[in-house]
């Protein structure tokens, strides 16, 4: 009896394998076909650009590269109005700062701010409010009257 059963269970399985196999599509889909090569003229071009790559990154000790928060610079990455026509405060991101600017982008005043700052937000009463992605801190800062002093 259990013989019975263990042949009938493996005759249902090979006639589920067959009848799958039968309903598969012979041909492949256009998209799945190889990309066309590249033509020959451009062999000398392709070999060039490989070589420079693997030159650049055999020579680069990734290991070293700072992150990118440092290596990107200090530019600023974001800038927002006070409620005062002279000055605007601005966060850089690459050097962990918060400034002060007046319309043409000189540089009144700095102070540090959280790691890698981000966030930036001014209140009604002129308080300036920065967060940064490495820090856990909400920093809040005021410009002095005459915009020449940030503080905390």
């Amino acid at each position: 009896m259990l013989v019975r059963r263990c042949g009938t269970a493996v005759l249902l399985g090979a006639l589920a394998i067959a009848s799958s196999a039968g309903c598969r599509d012979r041909k492949p889909a256009r998209s799945a076909q190889a990309p066309a090569a590249a033509p020959p003229e451009h062999e000398h071009e392709l070999a060039a650009l490989s070589l420079f790559e693997q030159e650049h990154r055999d020579a680069t000790d990734f290991a070293a590269v700072p992150p990118s928060n440092r290596r990107l610079g200090p530019d600023p990455y974001r800038i927002a109005s006070l409620h005062r026509p002279d000055r605007l405060i601005g966060i850089l991101r690459g050097e962990s700062a918060v400034v002060a600017i007046d319309r043409d982008g000189v540089e009144h005043a700095r102070i540090a701010a959280p790691g890698s700052p981000s966030g930036l937000a001014i209140a009604g009463d002129g308080d300036i409010f920065v967060v940064g992605d490495n820090a856990r801190e909400l920093a809040q800062l005021r410009l002095d009257k005459a915009g020449d002093k940030l503080e905390r």
